[in-house]
């Protein structure tokens, strides 16, 4: 059995490689459409990517989404550099949620597991200069929220309330490794089994 994760994600990806595992990156064939709440957003697309690709012999494939809720609304994801400034512009000095979504699915048997994880940030009033500025450094283009936590993004936030760093970047390293670990993934082995290659 092999880990599949369905994202192209550098920054989900680092996660795993950062840790030690041997794991595939795959282009989910889903397309992020639908009509819900925040969460259920996050959940319908988490399952969506995952099941895209369980075709796929003898995997465990995990499927993550991520949405941000501000007011009760989610944000999509900026398509220009208008966008992501009058995004930052709505989100400065207000608190926003982030929802980020696990579907785990074991291909052979077709078992599955799904977790929730909310985090609550705070971003600090910022003038149209500093998100300038931002923008510049990061260029957190299909970002949802327009900026990238896991690079400068801490800069913009007064308070963070949320389980870990991995859940803003979205792949939650506790709830997935035990969303696995349910569905049979020995991670200690999987970790011997990458360092022997």
């Amino acid at each position: 059995m092999r880990l599949v994760l369905a994202s192209t994600s550098q920054f989900r990806s680092a996660i795993l490689t950062a840790m030690g595992f041997s794991f595939e990156a795959r282009a989910p064939e889903f397309h992020e459409v639908g009509e819900g709440s925040p969460q259920e957003l996050a959940r319908a697309f988490a399952e969506g990517k995952a099941r895209s690709l369980e075709h796929l012999e003898d995997a465990w494939v995990v499927g993550a989404d991520q949405t941000l809720e501000l007011d009760g609304e989610a944000l999509r994801k900026p398509g220009s550099p208008e966008e992501m400034h009058a995004q930052l512009q709505r989100l400065s000095g207000h608190e926003h949620a982030l929802h980020s979504a696990l579907f785990v699915l074991r291909t052979d048997d077709g078992r599955s597991a799904a977790r929730l994880v909310t985090t609550r940030l705070r971003m600090r009033t910022l003038s149209d200069a500093e998100i300038t500025q931002y923008l510049a450094l990061d260029a957190p283009h299909g970002a949802v929220g327009s900026y990238l936590y896991e690079q400068r993004g801490r800069l913009l936030f007064d308070d963070v309330v949320g389980s870990d760093d991995s859940a803003i970047v979205g792949l939650p390293v506790v709830p997935l490794f035990s969303a696995l670990r349910g569905l049979g993934f020995d991670a200690f082995q999987a970790l011997q089994d990458a360092g022997s290659r």
